[in-house]
Order: structure tokens, then sequence, then C-alpha cells
């Protein structure tokens, strides 16, 4: 899935929470972008060769804080080239509180 999926997709999850607890609201606590080391020009496929772009999203921990429940989320984004290697591109840490919902997370 492509970054915009992704959003599409948490953006979804927060209507969903909201349609079942209306008074929850989901807001993006923080974001970091990290570039991979790899991802110097000389590493990177040219475009002619890049098949695709790979996008991996992972949910990480889950805690309670007197904000609500925050969930973290872990983003990789990869050049994958024709022969099928990918070449990393960066990575994205997300935090996501859930205002609202609190214990037993």
């Amino acid at each position: 899935l492509d970054i915009g999926q992704q959003r599409r997709r948490v953006q979804d999850a927060a209507r969903q929470a909201q349609a079942v607890h209306h008074h929850a609201a989901v807001v993006l606590a923080d974001v970091a972008a990290h570039l991979a080391r790899s991802a110097g020009p000389a590493d990177v496929p040219a475009s002619g060769e890049v098949h695709d772009l790979v996008v991996v999203a992972r949910s990480g921990g889950v805690r309670d804080t007197d904000l609500g429940r925050v969930v973290e989320v872990s983003v990789e984004v990869a050049a994958e080239a024709r022969d099928g290697s990918r070449t990393p591109l960066c990575t994205l840490s997300e935090r996501f509180a859930v205002r609202g919902r609190t214990g037993g997370a």
C-alpha cells in the first residue's frame, strides 16, 4: 500500500472508532521520518529500473495515557527493482492518540 492508502486506512479506522465511541477523537501525536543510509543517489535504482514502491506498515505498542490511548505505527518504504531486489528508502514512526479511550490497552 502506498502512503495515501495507509493514511486512508488510518482515517477509516478513526471513523469506525468514532462511530463506536462518538466522544473519541484520533489525533496524530507525532511523526518522524528517517532516511535509510543506503538511500544515496548511487544506491537507489534508476527510474527505469524501479518497478514499484513497497510500503509496509506495522502496528506497534499501545498504551494508555492521560490524553487517551496512544497507538504506535511504523512504516517502511522501499524501491523495488524489476529483478525483485529492494532498496530501503525511509522509515516513518507515527503515534496516534485516541482521545477519550483509556484503560485496558
